[in-house]
């Protein structure tokens, strides 16, 4: 049995994917994930440094501590 051209073209419409991809999209999503895990990163990373509540020498925070 031979599927015709247009058939194909009409189960993939039907899926909602119009256009297959190309390999250029993928890279361009990649860079958009590694982008975002990038800015991740650094932003916990800033989260962590400046982290005021801790002195680095007792888990209790500043605030909650007894002196």
């Amino acid at each position: 049995m031979v599927i015709e051209p247009k058939t194909r073209q009409r189960r993939r419409m039907e899926h909602g994917d119009g256009t297959a991809t190309k390999p250029r999209d993928a890279r361009r999503i990649g860079l958009i994930i590694g982008a975002a895990l990038l800015i991740g990163v650094l932003a916990l990373g800033a989260m962590f440094i400046n982290n005021t509540r801790y002195d680095g020498n007792s888990p209790v925070p500043v605030g909650e501590q007894r002196r």
